[in-house]
């Protein structure tokens, strides 16, 4: 079901990397993204709603901020590893 999902949702969008086990996908928003944010919030509530944690960074904070998505990806990633270890 979740497969089947995310491939009906890559045909009309691109997701930057999923990880089926812990359920987590990350997107990264560049100048390409600018004025879609309703069809973003949109696909990223389709995803969600199927139990899926979503985190979006901007292309800036990759370039500028990597300190603070690497942090804020170990924050996420941590209890889904600790919550699908039990």
């Amino acid at each position: 079901m979740i497969f089947s999902l995310l491939l009906t949702l890559s045909q009309r969008c691109c997701i930057v990397d999923y990880c089926h086990e812990l359920k987590l996908a990350i997107e990264i928003d560049g100048n390409s993204h600018d004025f879609k944010e309703d069809y973003d919030v949109k696909r990223q509530r389709e995803l969600e709603a199927y139990d899926i944690t979503f985190l979006r960074f901007t292309d800036m904070d990759i370039k500028k901020n990597m300190f603070s998505v690497l942090l804020c990806l170990e924050q996420t990633i941590e209890p889904l590893i600790n919550n699908s270890n039990k």
